[in-house]
């Protein structure tokens, strides 16, 4: 399932004008250099749980778009239930109404994720099975924000999560969540992905 992504305008004049807009955002944060009163960069808003960043010249927007269907489907922020091809196809599309000129921003970020229902709780199936991953052990072996396992492998071009979904957020079922985010162009064009209509 698609998880995280992150689409990036490289020029900032495509996207922030609509974005300064109090019509289309009613709320908008910026830097504020209070001896001066100069308004600064970044410049942030939301649409649910996606941020939009607009730097000094570029923007961007990210975060789990999988979560963000969930929110405007039923007003609740999580990833651990199935998100199918139908449900991805109504977020870009929603998330594009929301914007301008999406078709302009390229993909620099892409993360899958899937649950896996497991017979035993998710911690010890990371800890006594999870090992190493092109023969290297995990970069990361730590709790997740707090709840459960994690072991992350970092790579050059990608990383490899692995933890305890069940326990991130207090579910009576045991589910292990593996993650791979990708965030180098040339892999994810190689794959077909450039604009966010691609997937």
């Amino acid at each position: 399932m698609v998880d995280f992504i992150k689409v990036y305008w490289r020029d900032k004049t495509i996207i922030e004008p609509f974005v300064t807009d109090p019509q289309n955002f009613e709320t908008l944060y910026s830097v504020l250099e209070e001896h001066s009163g100069e308004i600064k960069y970044p410049k942030r808003a939301n649409i649910e749980n996606m941020l939009i960043v607009i730097s000094a010249n570029s923007g961007y927007v990210k975060n789990s778009i999988h979560k963000f269907y969930n929110l405007i489907k039923d007003s609740e922020e999580h990833n651990y239930n199935d998100f199918t091809y139908s449900n991805l196809c109504y977020s870009i599309d929603t998330l594009a109404s929301k914007l301008t000129n999406i078709d302009s921003a390229i993909v620099t970020q892409l993360e899958f994720g899937f649950n896996i229902p497991t017979p035993k709780p998710a911690e010890i199936i990371i800890e006594r099975m999870v090992l190493m991953h092109l023969y290297k052990g995990a970069n990361h072996n730590k709790e997740f924000h707090g709840n459960g396992k994690l072991k992350q492998f970092d790579h050059s071009t990608y990383l490899i999560k692995i933890y305890d979904k069940a326990k991130q957020y207090s579910l009576n079922q045991n589910i292990l969540r593996f993650e791979l985010k990708l965030f180098s162009q040339r892999d994810l064009k190689f794959m077909g992905v450039n604009q966010l209509i691609d997937l």
